[in-house]
This record gives structure tokens, C-alpha cells and sequence, in this order.
């Protein structure tokens, strides 16, 4: 009996140091790819190079501009970044996207989007939610990573909307100043 309880305490001990040792990531937030969050629009233009380019905010949001750069996507399976600049805060955001036009088929996207989870639960740990809504013939999933400084990463998928049937995008957001 005692030997059942020294396993049992043991298994217990384990799941908690993976779960901590997974966890332990997630203190800060740092933007992925070369550019920091904070950088201004103009230091990542330098950094990125012709790699970026301007990208018209539709509707324009004042106090916001945004670069894309389609080489700078440190993930596999996406197509690129836009990266969010707000006048005095710097980056702010950024947005890996992907979407069927991307793919030979709409199975390969969805294929790739499934992939995505398992690469960031390996990198940030199990999410802190992973919901999922269904509007008409479209599904939805947001799963979320919280960050102890208040950053957060999402990872959205949207499968079957009509003229973009399999789309996913992986979102970082700074930690509010």
C-alpha cells in the first residue's frame, strides 16, 4: 500500500513540475521575429528592410500604422506579419496569417491550421482557454495564452466562411502599458 501511495505521490509531483516547467514561458511576452515590441515604425522599417512594406489599416485607425512583411513570419504555415505601430507605444501587436488561397487545397489549410496548436502548446504550454463557436455553417476557435505581464497570444481559426472557407491567424499583443 505504501508503495501504491509513493507512485500515486510521485505521478503527482511529475504532472505538477511539467505543467510548471510548460508554464514557466509564459512570465513575459517577447515579439516574435527581429523586431521588439516597442520598436517605433520607423526602427523596424530599417531593420526589416525591403522585406516590409506600408499597409493601409482598413478603416483607418488614427494614432495606428501597420507594416507587412511577408518573409518575417517566424512560424511555419503562415503567409506573413502585419505588425501594429500606435504613435507613442511602439509595436503593439502582431498577426501571423494564413488562409486557403495560401494552399493548394482547403483539407491542406485546414491541415496546417490543426498543426499550429501543438507547436504553441510545445512553446507557451497548455492555453488558458480554448473556445469554440459555430455561426451558421462557419466554426469558430479561439484559444488564448495569458502572460503574467499581461500579454496575451491568441490563436484563431475560422473554417467555412463563405469566400475564405479555412483561414488562421496567431495574434501576439504587448502587455497593456
Amino acid at each position: 500500500m505504501n508503495k501504491v501511495l509513493a507512485v500515486f505521490a510521485l505521478a503527482v509531483v511529475t504532472c505538477l513540475a511539467i505543467s510548471a516547467y510548460a508554464q514557466q514561458n509564459r512570465a513575459k511576452l517577447d515579439a516574435p521575429g527581429k523586431v521588439a515590441f516597442g520598436s517605433s515604425y520607423e526602427q523596424a522599417s530599417g531593420v526589416l528592410g525591403k522585406d516590409a512594406e506600408p499597409y493601409a489599416l482598413d478603416p483607418p485607425q488614427p494614432g495606428m500604422k501597420a507594416l507587412l512583411c511577408d518573409k518575417c513570419a517566424p512560424l511555419p504555415n503562415v503567409e506573413g506579419f502585419t505588425m501594429y505601430f500606435q504613435d507613442n507605444g511602439g509595436l503593439v501587436r502582431l498577426e501571423a496569417f494564413a488562409m486557403a488561397g495560401g494552399f493548394k487545397t482547403v483539407d491542406e489549410c485546414q491541415k496546417a491550421d490543426k498543426d499550429m496548436m501543438p507547436k504553441l502548446v510545445e512553446a507557451y504550454g497548455k492555453p488558458d482557454s480554448n473556445a469554440a463557436a459555430k455561426k451558421g455553417d462557419a466554426s469558430e476557435r479561439i484559444a488564448s495564452f495569458k502572460f503574467a505581464d499581461g500579454a496575451l497570444i491568441q490563436h484563431i481559426s475560422n473554417i467555412s466562411k463563405p469566400g475564405r472557407p479555412c483561414t488562421y491567424t496567431v495574434v501576439y499583443k504587448e502587455a497593456s502599458r
